[in-house]
């Protein structure tokens, strides 16, 4: 499981890469250290979210994972797929 959960990653993040490889012109090195940051940084509340962070209550007393969980599927999956939406409608 350990080697199907790590080349899942990498092929994530190699989609990532090519983003900003392709759109930006950004060289793999300095869109390899972005991207690592971003996902360390996008990767502490779940790894803090029950230990640290758990008597932290944000979102209507949620705790810091539920907070992310309704932050994502009620706000920011609806209001992406509505711009999506409108912009291919256009």
């Amino acid at each position: 499981m350990t080697f199907a959960s790590f080349t899942t990653v990498i092929a994530v993040f190699e989609n990532l890469l090519a983003f900003w490889v392709d759109s930006l012109g950004w060289s793999r090195k300095k869109a390899v250290l972005l991207n690592a940051v971003l996902v360390l940084i996008a990767s502490l509340p779940c790894v803090l979210g029950y230990n640290l962070w758990s008597g932290l209550r944000l979102v209507g007393g949620r705790d810091v994972l539920d907070s992310e969980d309704f932050i994502v599927c009620n706000l920011l999956l609806p209001v992406l797929i509505l711009i999506i939406l409108v912009k291919g409608l256009i």
